[in-house]
């Protein structure tokens, strides 16, 4: 077995057949060098103590053996192969429709997904790489270092309101610090994007697949009440706690929180896998009520496509409506002028025949005649102009 051409899989075997030490000979590198490789191809190692009682053979050792984790394309992290999980588990589904479109089908209901949840928090936690752990953490985050930073300048400030206390100084201040700082630098190990944002009261924040999601960190004091110290056997302890709340007074009492005794790197894991397998529970309920919304949405257009028909018909018929009174209305006037024009002339002819058979001409007959007969012509259709009667024609809006 080579060191150059070693494959993880083998790698695995091997740091698992025995000890690094020999392991390391045999690969003719030291096992500083095996346990960093090993770290960098996310190979499982047995932890401290696991050799000694197989080597001894006095009994068994209690430790499992773990699975080798997936192990993502080179140079991805963990938050990548999320993505890439996200990206096969999302990926267009043939429910997927626009509701919209009453000419596209409706897609029978969605199948069920073909992992469980339990299976895929199984493939999740396999995934996860080999964590460093709190106390081999010896920098501080980027952000916790602004943090932290400022929080010095307050402890230093004989000038600060009563709201403006340092948070990370003294012992608890200390655990708290390195509380944040390991959240902080494993979820930066894992490819997660850590953020602060204020400027007195800091909030933080890291971005998981997309989506930010606000945390705060906290510790829980144990100790129990003075009254009982002395006959109360409970023993003073002070436990870590994580929250994703985005309401930090809310957070003991209302809102879920993590608590744990021992900081370790397991701690990170479970939060990072627990908010993973929430956010596939979430997605997989979503893609079935998504359907049904889908569904309901194309229901109502098509009521509303219905409706929408039916009301323009009703307007189409209250405009052929119109369009028939108003053409019977234009030719009832048009013979209501043409038959007043004859009268008006009748009448013309009356008067002037009264007036030939009087002893003497009727004063200004004739200039009433001139304005009747001219009163006459202009209202009498036939006595339009072939341009007049084009725009009374124009009127009745007929179709060529």
């Amino acid at each position: 077995m080579q060191w150059s051409t070693i494959t993880r899989e083998e790698l695995y075997e091997l740091v698992w057949s025995m000890p690094m030490t020999r392991a390391s000979k045999q690969l003719g590198v030291s096992d500083v060098m095996l346990g960093r490789v090993c770290r960098e191809r996310r190979v499982p190692r047995p932890p401290q103590g696991y050799w000694a009682p197989l080597l001894s053979e006095k009994k068994r050792s209690q430790f499992i053996k773990p699975p080798l984790p997936v192990h993502p394309i080179s140079g991805h992290t963990f938050h990548d192969f999320l993505l890439e999980q996200q990206a096969r588990q999302h990926a267009d589904r043939p429910e997927d429709f626009d509701s919209q479109n009453l000419s596209e089908p409706i897609p029978p209901p969605p199948e069920e997904f073909a992992t469980s949840i339990k299976e895929y928090r199984q493939l999740i936690e396999r995934a996860l790489p080999e964590l460093l752990e709190p106390s081999q953490i010896t920098t501080l985050h980027p952000t916790v270092q602004k943090v932290y930073e400022y929080d010095l300048g307050v402890a230093a400030s004989k000038k600060r309101s009563w709201n403006d206390t340092p948070q990370y100084q003294g012992g608890s201040g200390k655990l708290k610090l390195q509380l944040l700082n390991t959240f902080a630098q494993l979820f930066d190990q894992l490819g997660f994007k850590v953020e602060v944002s204020g400027r007195k009261h800091f909030h933080f924040s890291v971005k998981i697949c997309g989506s930010y999601h606000q945390f705060h960190v906290f510790l829980q004091d144990h100790n129990p009440r003075p009254i009982r110290n002395k006959r109360s056997t409970d023993k003073p302890r002070i436990s870590h706690c994580f929250s994703w709340s985005r309401e930090p007074e809310l957070r003991r009492y209302s809102e879920p929180y993590y608590q744990f005794d021992g900081l370790t790197a397991d701690c990170v894991k479970q939060v990072v896998v627990d908010l993973a397998v929430k956010d596939e529970e979430r997605y997989r309920e979503n893609v079935f009520l998504s359907y049904e919304s889908r569904v309901e949405s194309r229901q109502y257009a098509i009521k509303r496509q219905a409706m929408l028909e039916a009301q323009a018909a009703e307007r189409r018929r209250k405009a052929l409506e119109q369009l028939l009174s108003m053409r019977v209305d234009l030719m009832g006037s048009a013979v209501r002028d043409m038959n007043h024009a004859d009268q008006v002339r009748s009448l013309i002819a009356i008067l002037q025949d009264k007036s030939a058979n009087a002893r003497r001409p009727v004063e200004g007959l004739d200039g009433w005649v001139s304005w009747a007969t001219h009163h006459a012509n202009m209202i009498d259709p036939r006595h339009m102009s072939v341009k007049g009667i084009e725009a009374w024609i124009k009127q009745f809006r007929l179709k060529d």
